[in-house]
């Protein structure tokens, strides 16, 4: 057995922080799924955040999508990565953020199709950060949104985290400001 084949089946708790539209968070999604379909000793899990949704949108599309994509794995229901719902604004901010039905947002990103699929169960962000400070596993993060939820979590988990991999937005601002700017 190699290195690499070693290194990748040491078990991790991989926390993905997305604000998931069609798209680049939308192609990371379906990649760590099927890694953590294929591979036992991953635990992954979704945190909606807002971005190029707000946190309601972001992760009722990941409690729709999530459940989809495993049963398309063949995979058990009861082994489905949990979703948490995240930071609902900026970290300056007093209002949830909301995208405007015109807004940038929008244009850079497609709405997912309307699906006859049910919610999976989402739970608070906490609780997901109370189960990972009990457990030994190291932690992975990977932050494909606004970065406020990240800092959250840091912040909450602070050494136990073994790896972070951000796409960077903006702390104070919320949203896109424009398509050129986004990553």
């Amino acid at each position: 057995m190699t290195s690499i084949q070693k290194e990748i089946q040491k078990p991790h708790n991989i926390v993905v922080m997305t604000d998931l539209a069609l798209g680049d968070d939308w192609a990371a999604m379906m990649g760590l799924c099927a890694f953590a379909a294929m591979n036992k000793s991953i635990g992954l899990h979704f945190v909606g955040a807002y971005g190029n949704r707000s946190t309601e949108e972001t992760t009722r599309n990941l409690s729709q999508q999530i459940p989809l994509l495993w049963k398309q794995l063949e995979r058990e229901s009861t082994t489905c990565p949990q979703v948490y719902k995240g930071a609902d604004r900026a970290m300056n901010s007093d209002a949830p953020y909301q995208v405007a039905q015109d807004g940038i947002e929008r244009i850079i990103h497609a709405d997912f199709p309307t699906t006859s699929m049910e919610n999976g169960p989402i739970k608070p962000v906490e609780a997901l950060y109370q189960s990972l400070l009990k457990s030994n596993i190291p932690i992975a993060i990977l932050s494909l949104g606004a970065p406020t939820e990240a800092v959250y979590a840091t912040g909450r988990l602070k050494t136990r985290i073994d790896q972070s991999i951000a796409m960077l937005g903006t702390l104070t601002t919320q949203g896109n400001t424009d398509p050129h700017r986004e990553a």
